[in-house]
């Protein structure tokens, strides 16, 4: 779809939905026009989702909401309805919606496959998920998210001689988040085990598959207790 096209049109679905709730321009109206962003096309270019981000002035907080519509701007269907949702939304490659949502403890991704079923959580790392990529066949997910704690005996012993510990980040590089591969399933977190890929001190940003689902393109810098962070650069890895 063309990109500036649908720009235009979720900037009419922006202006529809503030002269639809008031007429009046106030303060208050000022504070609560929604933000739409995020906005991406489903695989048949048939479909296009986006978030909606909005400022609730009674609970003095901001509200986000996944929407929907045809790419040729029909009607507007509302897909979330709680305070989960985080964003990050991107469709599994046979058609399914995914994003981050917060539903329990930890930050996962959530499948809903849009044909009226409850959506689900296809992942259940301990410490959560912070950003993903879909592989071409749709069964597995490179995702960011924390390293492994491998806690050795000579750091139990330095946590019970210190009742807190101030650190900086730059300083504790093995904290950054690294590349695991988490296998999926249809609508739940798949039998088989994550597997973490990268250690510190390397830092990946962003991933990208190859067409054959083989090799993963990972932009990434390296960062060391001494402070140094080298140039980006783009490495190549087999999964």
């Amino acid at each position: 779809m063309n990109r500036h096209l649908l720009i235009a049109l979720l900037l009419l679905v922006t202006a529809a939905s503030v002269s639809a709730e008031d007429t009046t321009y106030t303060i208050d109206s000022f504070l609560q026009v929604p933000w739409l962003s995020s906005p991406v096309v489903s695989p048949d270019g048939e479909s296009v989702v986006w978030q909606k981000r909005w400022r609730d002035l009674e609970e003095d907080t901001y509200k986000r909401e996944v929407w929907m519509s045809t790419a040729k701007g029909g009607e507007l269907r509302r897909v979330t309805y709680d305070d989960g949702v985080r964003g990050s939304l991107s469709w599994r490659p046979d058609g399914a919606l995914s994003y981050l949502a917060n539903r329990g403890e930890s930050t996962q991704v959530w499948v809903n496959p849009l044909d009226g079923t409850e959506p689900r959580a296809v992942t259940d790392l301990p410490d959560g998920v912070h950003a993903y990529w879909w592989s071409p066949d749709g069964t597995r997910l490179a995702v960011l998210a924390p390293p492994k704690e491998e806690e050795s005996d000579e750091d139990a012993e330095d946590e019970d001689k210190a009742d807190w510990i101030v650190h900086d980040r730059l300083e504790i590089p093995a904290e950054y988040d690294q590349v695991w591969i988490v296998p999926v399933g249809q609508n739940e977190p798949s039998d088989e085990d994550p597997v973490q890929l990268t250690v510190a001190p390397l830092y990946p940003s962003h991933i990208a598959w190859s067409p054959d689902g083989a090799t993963l393109a990972i932009t990434y810098n390296e960062r060391f207790s001494s402070l140094i962070c080298e140039e980006e650069r783009v490495g190549l890895m087999s999964v």
